[in-house]
């Protein structure tokens, strides 16, 4: 998925991808609002079936002020959870 993101997805802020020692991946990503996520996952749908095939999703975690309809559609229950930005810094 990162090349095509890379490549294609200029709408994709951040997509981070990291390890810890005992093997657990911590995929952060960013985006310039909810159009460019549903925009992201429709592109790599392919990959993100094979991706979620291989990996056990325990955490997710929504920043920002995601509509109803958002978060209808991506309620992940139980291990989704929704967080309001109450202070940030931008450089």
């Amino acid at each position: 998925m990162l090349p095509v993101t890379e490549k294609e997805e200029p709408y994709v802020l951040e997509y981070t991808l990291a390890r810890s020692a005992d093997g657990t991946i911590l995929q952060h990503e960013r985006y310039e609002n909810e159009e460019a996520i549903a925009r992201h996952l429709a592109l790599t749908a392919d990959g993100q079936m094979m991706w979620g095939e291989s990996t056990e999703l325990t955490d997710i975690r929504f920043v920002g002020p995601p509509s109803e309809k958002f978060r209808t559609e991506n309620a992940l229950e139980p291990i989704a959870s929704w967080w309001d930005r109450y202070q940030c810094i931008n450089r």
